[in-house]
């Protein structure tokens, strides 16, 4: 797993080169589970590097301890996904020039053969920007995540194909879509270090989508893969604060929508302030979550006021 990406000494070219980064915050034993399933990838040129935001559970230690082959990042203070995507990144690309990258969260198991697929869709169409893969919940494990994602031209609503479906075959057709999650999504080398990696200042939430928009507008295609598969255990993180992520959200979801003119701007802009976020709102509220709706109020402020970067409770 630590050959150098270049030819080997006899001559006969290696396959291409996959930097793999797992982003990681105090979640030791799930986390565990996510690099051993790295460990039985089948694939034979694979660089992995894991960033940790400051976890205090011995996670550091354990990675360490029992994954020495892989490179370790830590920040002693929390860093947020996107930022720590683009540390992990710019160091294996440093090191050995990827053609292409894997960016993962912490908290999700693969299918073997998943890397070699997507270098082979990637090999077989050089159009292709980004790929991304058929995600099941751990639990039930048929039922679909992911399977490709859209934005609503109205009204800037977005949501994941398929979610909460028990896959019978009906998701196995590629799929060019609006943008596929940043849980196992598959990226472009040259696009990604031209692009300048993630946009840092969203931090959390929709920095997935607004790299797919810039692959669009770089002439690349964006593409739902069923053949890559993998399975996410949801809910591991930030999404236990609600509000906080209501935030992130509605803030990024509003910066993407002005700043890649999403949908039928700018009145896709205008129907998410009017009417989204009032409808969200009312619906909070109507199931006793009164907290959730000043989550999405000071996402709105915050994106008119420009505050981006990390939130601070």
């Amino acid at each position: 797993m630590n050959t150098e990406c270049q030819q080997s000494q006899t001559n006969q070219p290696q396959a291409p080169c996959v930097g793999l980064v797992v982003v990681t915050h105090n979640l030791k034993e799930i986390l565990r589970e996510t690099l051993e399933s790295i460990q039985h990838l089948n694939y034979p040129n694979l660089k992995v590097a894991i960033v940790d935001n400051a976890s205090k559970d011995g996670t550091p230690e354990m990675i360490q301890a029992d994954f020495s082959d892989f490179h370790l990042i830590y920040n002693e203070i929390g860093k947020g996904f996107a930022r720590a995507i683009n540390q992990g990144a710019d160091l294996l690309s440093q090191k050995y020039n990827c053609d292409y990258f894997f960016l993962n969260s912490n908290d999700i198991t693969f299918d073997p053969d998943i890397v070699q697929h997507y270098v082979d869709k990637m090999e077989s169409d050089s159009s292709i920007g980004i790929l991304g893969a058929k995600v099941y919940f751990a639990n039930p494990s048929d039922h679909i995540w992911h399977a490709g994602a859209h934005m609503s031209p109205w009204n800037g609503h977005c949501g994941h194909i398929g979610i909460g479906k028990q896959d019978h075959g009906q998701f196995d057709r590629e799929l060019e879509c609006d943008y596929v999650t940043g849980c196992g999504y598959f990226v472009r080398g040259d696009f990604f270090r031209k692009a300048g990696y993630l946009e840092e200042k969203l931090v959390f939430y929709f920095e997935d989508a607004d790299l797919c928009y810039r692959a669009r507008e770089a002439g690349y295609r964006v593409l739902y893969y069923p053949k890559a598969i993998l399975w996410h255990k949801t809910s591991t993180t930030l999404a236990k604060n609600r509000p906080t992520q209501l935030r992130y959200a509605t803030r990024n979801a509003l910066y993407l929508l002005k700043k890649r003119r999403a949908g039928f701007y700018p009145f896709t802009l205008f129907l998410f302030i009017l009417l989204t976020l009032p409808l969200k709102s009312l619906a909070f509220i109507a199931l006793g979550q009164w907290n959730n709706p000043k989550g999405l109020w000071q996402g709105l402020l915050d994106w008119r006021n420009n505050r981006y970067g990390m939130i601070h409770d």
